[in-house]
């Protein structure tokens, strides 16, 4: 099959036009996507790191592993 899978119909359409919508509102649609994945890997880093902290059965060959 040349072309990788069959996508549904619309699927191109809905690309394009999500695609537009972030060019248009450039400087902000940025902004927003920097401070939106520093918050994400905030919050996921912080939670692990704050628990591994207090984990009372964590040990130094598990921290090695991980």
């Amino acid at each position: 099959m040349a072309g990788g899978p069959r996508q549904p119909p619309g699927m191109r359409l809905t690309a394009a036009v999500v695609s537009l919508l972030f060019a248009v509102n450039h400087p902000q649609m940025l902004a927003f996507l920097i401070w939106l994945g520093i918050c994400l890997m905030l919050c996921f880093f912080a939670v692990l790191l704050i628990v591994g902290l207090y984990w009372r059965c964590a040990t130094v060959a598990g921290a090695i592993a991980a």
